[in-house]
């Protein structure tokens, strides 16, 4: 993919640098001179801002996105249009995304998997509430702000991977990973449990890297050759059930899966913690073998002085 042109500016404000580009769209960092911050704009790709379908699709969302009201989803503050493509302008998160520290074949250990899971959970919950269904929950799209004491997990492009995207991007190795089967089926049924099935998937990457689709997926057709690491096996179940071919079979709600997956997350961080514990030679045992050869010692030099 070719690197994006960087313009000068966006409406009123100056485009800073590229935040990220897809199949779909180009995120700039730009400033806004009426907010007096940063802000991402994300402006509708070529081809896709020609085809009007999508055009129409797009700027639907975006207005959806708009109105929705959440801590746990990315504010946007404008709309508009630029070179005959869309854009929208949203608050820039201090954190990143999720992507950017999975890079690099990096996994999440045990404590960060539980709070993935509850972090993201909870994001999710936020948007389910609301009567809404995210379909396109990926690393991408799973940001992370810097808040006391923590940090904190928000979404964005809430409303944003339609049904009439998926026909053009169902070839994406990366939104294959992460979309759910009946989403790839005209017609059939969304419900909050096509969020599920995205969920598990990004907590998968973040437990067991690039590799996840291959160790969990059901059925999948190298999963015999690509078995999970030891004391990883409740996670691996709940993520697997979470990623099941047919909805019916998965978590019946995201705060079911927050639920399951919690406690399997919580398992497996006592099981690494154990492990740990018993390849790591226990202080008590070493300081008292210590002690010993320290008072042998003072024995042998009390035995030399006396015989002197």
């Amino acid at each position: 993919m070719s690197k994006p042109v960087l313009p000068d500016r966006i409406g009123s404000r100056r485009v800073l640098g590229v935040l990220g580009s897809g199949m779909r769209a180009v995120v700039y960092r730009a400033h806004d001179p009426a907010l007096g911050v940063d802000v991402a704009v994300k402006v509708l790709a070529e081809p896709h801002a020609q085809d009007p379908k999508l055009r129409a699709d797009f700027v639907a969302a975006v207005q959806t996105f708009r109105g929705f009201s959440g801590d746990r989803i990315v504010t946007v503050y404008d709309t508009g249009e630029f070179e005959r493509r869309p854009y929208l302008v949203m608050e820039l998160i201090d954190g990143g995304a999720l992507e950017d520290r999975l890079e690099d074949e990096q996994t999440f250990g045990p404590a960060e998997i539980e709070w993935l899971v509850t972090e993201l959970g909870a994001a999710i919950v936020v948007v389910h509430s609301a009567g809404l269904v995210h379909r396109d929950i990926r690393p991408g799209n799973v940001l992370i702000r810097n808040v006391a004491p923590g940090e904190q997990v928000l979404l964005t492009d809430l409303g944003l991977a339609l049904e009439t995207e998926q026909r053009h991007l169902a070839a994406a190795a990366e939104a294959d990973a992460y979309t759910a089967p009946e989403q790839r089926i005209p017609g059939a049924a969304i419900d909050g449990r096509t969020d599920v099935y995205s969920a598990s998937g990004v907590i998968g990457r973040a437990a067991f890297g690039s590799e996840w689709h291959r160790i969990l997926v059901p059925n999948g057709p190298h999963q015999a050759t690509a078995p999970e690491p030891s004391g990883t096996e409740p996670l691996a179940f709940e993520l697997r059930r979470g990623l099941s071919a047919n909805p019916a079979e998965r978590h019946a709600s995201i705060s079911e899966w927050i639920e399951a997956v919690s406690d399997a997350a919580t398992d497996h961080a006592a099981v690494t913690q154990t492990a740990y514990e018993a390849a790591t030679p226990r202080r008590p045992v070493m300081r008292l073998f210590a002690a010993g050869l320290i008072v042998l010692a003072m024995v042998m030099a009390l035995a030399t002085v006396t015989t002197q």
